[in-house]
């Protein structure tokens, strides 16, 4: 059921105060963190009106346990989860769907906290919660859902998330993005790398070459941006929670407005080689930063995201030379400035040389646009300059796959806990994945939370076992110019 409020909309509006992110790992538990997160912010909003909660502190909810329950759960009922591509109904926790939850009205007095037992990264690990049966017996977190709202699309989604003003579960599609490169002297290094699959370079673009090397990367950049390139190819799926949206935002590919999402994925370079089909360099951004709040500089010193190669120091000689200058790069601007190679057995550089940044631009030339002419400097283990290398033209997600900051820089730009986590997904991709099966749905529960949920409530109820329900403060944002 979808009810829609007869009101013009504001051109952006997001939730202010979303709980800390999370990380769902090397697991397909993004159905579980995206139910978890809308019951967090239900339970959090709930807590805070009636008074059980301050406005800074919230219980963060069970992953573990969750995802436990509900492959049970859908071992005994089937028909409810016997989605095409999800697992869950083959007993694992690997790929499920937010709205299943609303089926299992015996689940709703089985939430737990997280304390009860934590989140595992490992498939071997997945049904391990030491604790879980014994906390049931006396767990106070009890919810009802009366109802279940769904959307389908960008008008609807934003109707719904004004109307019940806290953040609402998000499902899409996720398509892999297929990148050419000419085989001319410029990517001889690609087309001639290890694995690298070389062919006909597409007839409708213009690439001035018979061949073409061929990479396969996901639809999402270094910047926390979701993207496509080319045709849209759909490659599985992928839930997180709608934090709010900004019709005004201007991605780097140029598509205008779109959805905040708190995402479960972490901030790091997954590969480590360009040329094999991987994850690539993973970056987000504050709320505040995709709601137009905050500049590029700003948004640094909160989340520095430190791998995109956007965010490095353009860095001449007198700068690598330059100590003093390091501590204002690192502390006041908050960018890396040295840098490593990634992978050597790619061929773009080698182990043993410390690496800068001297130019980044963008290169307009077609096709090959929303792509960067990068140059770095490469300096021994004495400090001079042995030689300069060009990297063709590429996007940053490969740039990122090919340099990094070394990992000391790496640990002092650490990403906000508080307020980094969230990504930017563009309208003009959502109607690209409308017409695929599956390509796009919102998700909203009403909840009525009992009170006995509350650890403020513990005195009336003393036949429930209070003791893991930790709070959690939510800090609220500053930054400090």
């Amino acid at each position: 059921m979808f009810i829609s409020i007869a009101v013009a909309l504001p051109s952006k509006w997001a939730y202010k105060y979303p709980t800390n992110r999370y990380y769902q790992l090397d697991k397909g538990t993004c159905w579980a963190f995206g139910t978890i997160g809308m019951l967090e912010h239900s339970y959090r909003e709930n807590g805070i009106r009636k008074g059980f909660l301050k406005e800074n502190e919230f219980v963060r909810l069970n992953v573990q346990s969750f995802a436990i329950l509900m492959v049970d759960a859908c071992s005994k009922h089937p028909s409810v989860c016997n989605t095409p591509g999800d697992e869950v109904i083959n007993g694992s926790t690997e790929g499920g769907e937010i709205n299943w939850f609303y089926s299992f009205p015996f689940l709703y007095d089985k939430i737990l906290p997280s304390a009860v037992c934590p989140y595992t990264a490992t498939p071997e690990t997945q049904f391990e919660c030491d604790g879980m049966e014994e906390a049931l017996k006396t767990n106070p977190i009890k919810l009802n859902i009366t109802e279940m709202i769904t959307t389908y699309n960008e008008e609807q989604t934003k109707d719904l998330l004004l109307k019940v003003k806290i953040p609402v579960g998000f499902g899409s599609l996720i398509h892999d993005t297929r990148y050419y490169f000419p085989c001319t002297d410029e990517y001889q290094t690609i087309c001639n790398g290890p694995n690298a699959k070389v062919v006909e370079c597409p007839e409708d673009m213009q690439y001035l070459a018979e061949k073409c090397a061929y990479l396969v990367y996901p639809m999402y950049t270094t910047d926390g941006e979701f993207n496509y390139h080319g045709v849209v190819e759909p490659e599985g799926g992928h839930a997180m929670v709608t934090i709010g949206y900004n019709d005004e935002f201007v991605t780097h590919e140029g598509c205008k407005g779109g959805f905040i999402l708190k995402n479960s994925w972490n901030n790091s370079v997954y590969g480590p080689s360009v040329f094999e089909t991987a994850r690539g360099v993973r970056g987000s951004h504050s709320v505040k930063y995709f709601m137009g709040d905050l500049t590029v500089e700003e948004e640094r010193k909160v989340c520095p995201n430190a791998q995109d190669p956007l965010n490095w120091y353009i860095c001449d000689d007198d700068c690598v030379k330059n100590e003093e200058l390091h501590n204002t790069i690192i502390n006041e601007l908050y960018q890396a400035y040295k840098l490593k190679c990634v992978n050597p057995e790619d061929k773009f550089c080698v182990d043993g040389f410390d690496y800068y940044l001297t130019s980044i631009k963008a290169d307009d030339k077609t096709p090959l646009n929303h792509y960067y002419v990068s140059t770095f400097a490469k300096y021994d283990t004495n400090g001079n300059k042995v030689d300069t290398i060009t990297l063709p033209s590429l996007p940053t997600s490969i740039i990122g796959m090919i340099f990094s900051p070394i990992d000391e820089q790496l640990e002092i730009l650490h990403d906000s806990e508080d307020f980094c986590g969230h990504y930017f997904f563009p309208y003009c991709i959502l109607e690209k994945h409308l017409p695929f099966w599956g390509g796009y749905v919102g998700s909203h529960f009403e909840v009525e939370w009992d009170d006995r949920s509350y650890l403020v409530n513990a005195d009336q109820n003393k036949d429930f076992d209070y003791s893991f329900a930790l709070l959690f403060y939510v800090v609220f944002f500053f930054v400090a110019f």
